[in-house]
This record gives structure tokens, sequence and C-alpha cells, in this order.
């Protein structure tokens, strides 16, 4: 409870002010926290020495010494490790209090005073700013495909914005022998995704489009005059 409690409060404030110059501060607020933590196991625990209290919230992890986790439980009297491995033999990661420096820290990049978003000779500018900021803030899979789109929906052609829900399509079925390649995924707005389904289901399959160079179907739509 204390490490659940804890992380997420520790990690938002760390984002918070991760694009200052504060990684000393994270260092020292890591060193405060453990502090803490290590005075209300002692009063947890008042019949206790400090040697047990030590083995029982504290543990090693590679290189790091005195890590507050949670992987040890106490039965009869006696600290108990819980297993590293699953019965597949996979590594279990037992939860550990978060550190504050392994945050890295970004620069905020500002705005050109200049820009306004009802301005043409800055769409470009502001497009491509929106586009990165969001890349930052997706998963791996994610963000190879939303710069492989250039921050747009292969549907629909209109940009991939952050207020959007987004879904994950392949456009090859896997029912159908699709895999999860890169090649074979694409980055759709919620309702595009139900809509090549949809389509999918009536039988019309959809053009592929590229995600090279990406325009929305609207202009295209006024460039034919249709």
């Amino acid at each position: 409870m204390v490490i659940h409690t804890l992380n997420p409060i520790l990690r938002g404030w760390a984002d918070f002010h991760r694009h200052i110059v504060s990684k000393e501060t994270f260092r020292a607020l890591d060193d405060w926290v453990w502090r803490r933590l290590w005075r209300w196991a002692v009063r947890e625990h008042p019949k206790h020495n400090a040697h047990w209290i030590y083995e029982r919230y504290f543990t090693t992890q590679g290189a790091r010494r005195s890590v507050f986790c949670a992987n040890k439980y106490v039965e009869k009297g006696k600290i108990r490790t819980f297993q590293s491995y699953d019965e597949k033999d996979r590594r279990i990661d037992y939860p550990t209090i978060f550190r504050m420096e392994t945050v890295p820290i970004v620069r905020h990049v500002k705005i050109r005073g200049e820009a306004h978003p009802f301005d043409r000779r800055y769409e470009e500018y502001l497009e491509g700013l929106c586009r990165r900021r969001q890349a930052k803030k997706l998963a791996r899979r994610e963000k190879q495909l939303f710069k492989r789109q250039a921050g747009r929906c292969p549907q629909c052609g209109e940009r991939l914005e952050e207020r959007d829900t987004w879904e994950i399509h392949h456009v090859q079925f896997r029912v159908n022998g699709g895999d999860d390649a890169l090649d074979n995924l694409q980055l759709l707005h919620l309702n595009c995704h139900h809509q090549v389904h949809q389509q999918a289901a009536a039988g019309f399959s959809p053009p592929r489009r590229s995600c090279e160079r990406l325009e929305p179907r609207c202009r295209e739509s006024g460039a034919s005059g249709s």
C-alpha cells in the first residue's frame, strides 16, 4: 500500500518539474523519501531491531542497494522472499519505490511569439510542434506508427489529435493471416477503425493509403472539384 500510494505522487511531481534544472533536487528528494520510509518502518515495528527491519523492507537490485521493495513477507516471525520466477520461468518484477532521478530532463521548447493558429504562415510550424509533443507521450509501437504516418490517419487523412481516441489497425486482418509487423499496422481514429471493419464486413475492402505523405481528404475533394 505504501508503494502504490507514493509512486503516482512521486512520478507526477517529477514529470511536472522535469523541464527545469532539477536533477540534483530529484536526487535529494529520493534521499529524503528513503529516510522517511525508514522512519515509518521503525515505527511500524518497535519491537524489532534495525537489522530485521532492513531485511524486511529493503533489498538489492543489481548495483542498487537499500531498495524499498515489496518482495518479502513475514511467516511465523521469519522473513521470507517471494519467488523471483513464475511457472514459465519468467522473471517477476515486484513493485519498488519510484526514484525521481530516473526521470530524464527534457527542456521545454517555447512557441514562437508571433505564431498564431489562424495564420496560414505558421500552420506547418504548429503542426510539427504538436506532432513532436504527441510522439513523446506514445508507447514505442504507437510512436513508430505516428511518425511513419506523419501524424495523420491513413483512413481519413486528418490529423491524429491528442484529444482523439486512436486504435491500432491490422491492414491484413489477423484472422486472414496478418501479423503484428509495422508494415501491417496503421494508427487510425476510433471511428475510422470502426468504418474499416464495417466496410470489410459488407464485402468492401478500402484501398490502403501510403503513409509517406498523407493529406486531408477534404483537400483532395476540393482539388478535384467534387
